[in-house]
């Protein structure tokens, strides 16, 4: 009985300080709701509600390999409830030039897809970058691998607005202690350093307002996303949090312009100091240019109001 063994793996581990959630599963469109519609047995909540009862504080968790989450986490005409609780969704590409854009169902990259997903549930992206970009990217040199695997975080926020990431270390034909996969963990770790720093804006709640945004002044290669929120002690003072990608595997330099800021009219001029490395920029009349290095990233805060700043592990 598959479900007994589910059930005696559940009560054994439930309790368990390092048990995070239950993989449901993998590919779940295809290898879960697709094969029971087909073999119509019961609907995919009638196992979440029974693992529920088993254990409700732990979350269910799938890899989806569609746009279509939706279909997972609300009732839907395919499913009459929610069936997990987090979802990873499948983001399998090697080039940054790929996840550039508003996705499409012909497109490689489906970062861009998810850029009306509510904040309040927000999905992780499940990327094996790590290995897609050692292997297929003989283009470019080991430090710009590594660099990518930093903006391929960053371009899920700013396409996305999902900064959380799952990397794959499936490296079959190199040993862990291969130079590329050490300088790819060095790049994951300081995504992470720094968008745990930059959390308070990544993770603002929405406020309810039209809130400004940055566009190029012509379509380009550079991809970029402003975060707002309240400074503390002047909630009506601006604090903004800016990150420009660069997709492309060249030197580029773009003007971006402010847009829907009119609220706060010192937002035109404000003044961004890098939390990532080095180098500020200044807004004039709400434009800035903004020059990156090949498949590099740039991060972005207000120098002002001082309230501001947050606490940095950079």
């Amino acid at each position: 009985d598959p479900w007994a063994v589910i059930e005696r793996t559940v009560t054994t581990f439930r309790g368990h300080p390092a048990l995070l959630g239950w993989y449901i599963c993998d590919d779940c469109m295809t290898q879960w709701l697709i094969r029971q519609m087909r073999a119509k047995t019961a609907t995919l909540d009638t196992h979440y509600a029974a693992l529920k009862k088993l254990d409700p504080y732990h979350p269910a968790v799938g890899a989806i390999e569609s746009y279509n989450m939706f279909a997972f986490t609300t009732k839907n005409e395919w499913i009459p409830g929610p069936s997990l609780d987090v979802l990873m969704f499948e983001n399998y590409v090697p080039r940054l030039s790929d996840d550039a854009h508003t996705a499409t169902s012909g497109d490689f990259g489906t970062d861009g897809g998810l850029d009306v997903w509510p904040l309040t549930w927000e999905p992780v992206v499940n990327c094996p970058g790590p290995y897609r970009v050692a292997r297929e990217r003989p283009d470019i040199d080991d430090a710009e691998k590594s660099l990518t695997m930093y903006s391929l975080s960053w371009l899920s926020a700013v396409l996305a607005r999902a900064p959380h990431q799952l990397h794959f270390r499936l490296f079959a034909s190199k040993p862990h202690s291969d130079p590329i996969y050490e300088a790819m963990e060095v790049q994951v770790g300081h995504f992470g350093s720094v968008a745990a720093a930059a959390r308070e804006f990544l993770f603002q709640p929405p406020s309810g307002l039209p809130e400004p945004r940055v566009e190029p002044l012509q379509p380009g290669l550079l991809r970029a996303r402003i975060w707002r929120r309240s400074a503390p002690a002047s909630p009506d003072r601006f604090c903004a949090l800016l990150v420009v990608v660069n997709t492309n595997s060249s030197n580029v330099s773009e003007t971006f312009v402010l847009k829907q800021a009119d609220r706060w009219p010192s937002a035109s001029q404000m003044r961004l100091r890098r939390i990532d490395g080095p180098g500020d920029v200044a807004f004039s009349d709400g434009r800035a240019v903004f020059g990156l290095a090949p498949s590099d990233t740039h991060v972005y805060m207000m120098e002002e109001p001082a309230d501001c700043e947050l606490s940095l592990f950079v």
